[in-house]
């Protein structure tokens, strides 16, 4: 059980990285939709236009969405998922 309690602390700070990271870099993004001078780098080429733009803004939209899944996830669920997982390779194993 102490794994567990483990795995489920180092969840809540994972996704609390990716929460502060994403509003962070999200904070730069939404600021870089009003500055004409503002470019995203894709493949090599610098790109200006708004759907760059609105990309890198939803990119960063969708990391802090992952951190608020990361830090809904119970206790429980995590037990459920690991015992999912255990059973999964002792099937493996035999």
């Amino acid at each position: 059980m102490k794994g567990i309690r483990v795995k489920y602390i180092l969840l809540k700070i994972i996704g609390g990285v990716f929460i502060f990271f994403g509003f962070a870099n999200g904070y730069v993004a939404f600021q870089g939709l009003a500055d004409p001078e503002f470019f995203i780098v894709v493949n090599g080429s610098k790109r200006s236009d708004m759907e760059a733009k609105y990309l890198y803004l939803a990119l960063h939209f969708l990391i802090v969405l992952v951190g608020v899944a990361l830090n809904f996830i119970s206790h429980e669920q995590l037990a459920a998922v690991q015992n999912i997982r255990n059973k999964f390779w002792a099937i493996i194993r035999k």
